[in-house]
């Protein structure tokens, strides 16, 4: 999101593209447990690519490696707890 606002100027540009009330984008940005539906993620990111393609592409492998990191700590400290 801060990639689009960065190009657009304001959360309500990003908000008029998308189709999407500037509370939404707001509350994207700002909170933590907020995320976009899927329909409106595969906007951001379709508009995010046509924006800055290469930017994109490495937010979204820093994503998945961040995730991808995250998911083996919890799959290991699921399995200690079912072989305790």
């Amino acid at each position: 999101m801060k990639l689009l606002i960065e190009n657009m100027g304001t959360r309500s540009e990003v908000a008029r593209k998308l189709d999407v009330t500037p509370r939404a984008v707001r509350k994207w940005v700002n909170c933590v447990y907020a995320h976009p539906s899927n329909p409106h993620m595969q906007t951001i990111l379709i508009f995010a690519l046509e924006l800055d393609r290469k930017r994109t592409a490495g937010i979204l492998r820093q994503d998945l490696f961040m995730y991808r990191d995250l998911i083996r700590g919890f799959l290991k400290g699921v399995v200690r707890r079912a072989d305790s």
